[in-house]
């Protein structure tokens, strides 16, 4: 399939090589077609957090995981940051690695709530660049369905496991009761959205939030009761808060050092508190050195990350079963798609029919049958083409083969864009 994946996490490196690797959704725009022009039929980058990992389908069979690298750092300015951060799989390897980061297995916070939506971003962006082709679309389909039945079938997601929820878990174990503190939260997007509903649940005393598009902040005031804060007075919000969680997209710090400094002067003996879940950092590292601040970043929620992880090992494992389920479909889908045009339009022949067919019925089913309608139908026709495509498989570039894809062809009254 020539799928190679290349990418750096928060267990092969340091937070602050991944913020020098990061791919920003602005950038991941300009970066893809570089990718395509020169290695990839197909490419897809996901960016989140505590990852930034680019998959493709290569043009050569000799395309090398350090040509994806190189080509990443040359794009970030960064060619000095070591190869043996990086990690890369092939193929299988590949596929699996994917299907576990939809399941929340691979995330810093196992079952992580957030991931699954921030892949199908990462799709929907490839598709938009055009840069999404027959195996990335069914790749899609797969691995969104991995993550719906990991969180489905599974207890990893049990409870609200995210960033956000270590952030705020980490705050309370530090401060005891949120219920007489004053939070600024700073971001509106999906990470600081859970970050507001998990400061509510845990009774904060008053929320405040900024964000530069004020319309972005309106449902979650309507959800959280919070106060809107201006991003031009952010330093007055600092100054009478006791906590501030900061989650935005940025390319640099949006709170320096210097100015904690000056607003530390206006709060004498008092503590601040910051929780720091940007990447790259929305607060610069320095600050940690301001008097009667506490800093922590993304590597700090380490303690409750592994706690997270030591309850969910079991879990783990009904996921991994999970992803052997849709890895043996997903092959079979690729071998089909690999054995030649007949096969693959007798493949997409049966599954519009299965499709119509089920859409057919679908009404007459609740929702867990239908997604068991939906598993099952597919298993039938998988176990329909198997015998074909092996035969076809065992006899490729005999005249045998030809004969028998002749014959298919006939019988199904399939096209003939495949043969001439």
């Amino acid at each position: 399939m020539n799928l190679l994946v290349v990418g750096i996490n928060h267990k092969s490196a340091t937070l602050e090589l991944r913020e020098r690797a990061c791919i920003s959704k602005e950038e991941r725009e300009f970066l893809i077609p570089v990718l395509q022009e020169k290695y990839f039929k197909e490419c897809l980058i996901v960016t989140t957090c505590n990852r930034t990992e680019i998959y493709g389908i290569t043009k050569k069979t000799d395309t090398t995981p350090d040509e994806i690298i190189s080509a990443l750092l040359q794009f970030k300015n960064a060619s000095d940051i070591d190869r043996k951060y990086f990690f890369y799989y092939r193929n299988e390897e590949a596929v699996r690695h994917l299907f576990s980061v939809a399941s929340g297995a691979d995330s810093m916070v196992t079952g992580d709530i957030q991931i699954l939506c921030q892949i199908k971003d990462a799709f929907h962006a490839s598709m938009s660049l055009c840069a999404e082709g027959p195996f990335l679309k069914r790749l899609k389909q797969s691995t969104c369905r991995i993550g719906k039945r990991s969180r489905r079938e599974t207890s990893i997601s049990e409870g609200t496991v995210s960033v956000s929820y270590a952030a705020v878990e980490l705050l309370q174990r530090s401060l005891g009761s949120l219920e007489n503190k004053t939070a600024l939260l700073i971001g509106a997007g999906k990470t600081g959205r859970l970050t507001a509903k998990h400061l509510t649940a845990k009774g904060i005393g008053q929320l405040y939030l900024a964000n530069r598009t004020a319309s972005k902040v309106d449902s979650i005031i309507e959800e959280t009761g919070g106060t809107y804060v201006p991003f031009d007075e952010l330093p007055t919000a600092v100054a009478k808060s006791d906590i501030v969680v900061t989650a935005v997209d940025c390319v640099s710090p949006i709170i320096t050092r210097s100015m904690l400094e000056k607003i530390m002067m206006q709060r004498p003996g008092r503590t601040l508190y910051i929780v720091d879940i940007g990447l790259p950092r929305n607060i610069a590292p320095d600050a940690s050195g301001v008097t009667n601040i506490r800093l922590w970043d993304m590597d700090a929620l380490s303690e409750i990350v592994e706690h997270n992880r030591l309850q969910r090992l079991a879990e783990v494992k009904k996921v991994e079963r999970i992803i052997d389920e849709e890895w043996a479909e997903f092959d079979a889908w690729e071998n089909v798609h690999q054995i030649g045009p007949t096969i693959f339009e007798l493949n997409t022949l049966f599954e519009d029919i299965r499709q119509n067919e089920v859409t057919k019925y679908r009404h007459r089913f609740d929702e867990p049958e239908r997604e068991l309608v939906e598993l099952i139908t597919r298993r039938i026709v998988n176990k329909l083409l198997h015998k074909p495509m092996v035969n076809l498989k065992h006899d490729a570039g005999s005249e045998l083969q030809h004969q028998h894809e002749n014959s298919l062809r006939k019988l199904f009254e399939l096209n003939r864009s495949g043969r001439n």
